[in-house]
């Protein structure tokens, strides 16, 4: 089984794979690898900031393909395996279940303050900055349009307006409805 979670910063994408991950063992006794790798910690392995590794990324596309590459081959890897990043639902394509969080603006910037330590403007223009990158990057590299996520998800979910026990109760129910479980 092969789970693709993507969405905005701020949304939940690696909170609601750990705990998905921990409950579809806990539940069924099926372990899931968990396949999280992100631009900010590959800018932190080269000793350089995320705006500067996504500036690098804006003018060289070789690093997103490269990226989305080594997303791929691992999943080959796993019978079982949740997929969280902002393309997931789009570069998975074989995913049995695509799903896409979205989040109200404010609560992005509230759970950005908290993770990453930001005051209110920090987040808000770091949260407006990444989006606007990736928003343009994908298009430009892939022709992917990341504010169109109905064209290719299963499943959207509010997570504004659900804890991630209630996230993990829908996508049980979806999974279930498509014979997963």
């Amino acid at each position: 089984m092969k789970i693709a979670i993507s969405g905005y910063v701020g949304v939940g994408k690696t909170t609601l794979a750990y705990e998905l991950s921990k409950y579809m063992l806990n539940r069924y006794g099926i372990k899931i690898e968990l396949i999280i790798p992100s631009f900010k910690d590959i800018a932190a392995s080269i000793g350089v900031t995320l705006e500067q590794f996504q500036e690098m990324a804006k003018n060289n596309p070789n690093i997103d393909k490269e990226f989305d590459r080594y997303i791929k081959e691992e999943v080959k890897k796993h019978e079982h395996a949740i997929i969280a990043t902002w393309l997931a639902v789009w570069t998975i394509q074989d995913a049995d279940l695509k799903i896409f969080l979205t989040t109200d603006f404010e609560e992005r910037v509230r759970r950005i303050m908290n993770r990453d330590n930001m005051d209110y403007e920090t987040a808000k223009r770091h949260i407006l900055l990444r989006d606007r990158q990736n928003y343009e990057r994908y298009l430009d590299v892939y022709g992917i349009d990341i504010s169109r996520p109905f064209d290719v998800a299963h499943l959207i979910i509010n997570t504004t307006h659900f804890s991630v026990d209630d996230e993990i109760a829908i996508i049980e129910t979806a999974l279930r409805r498509k014979g997963l479980l």
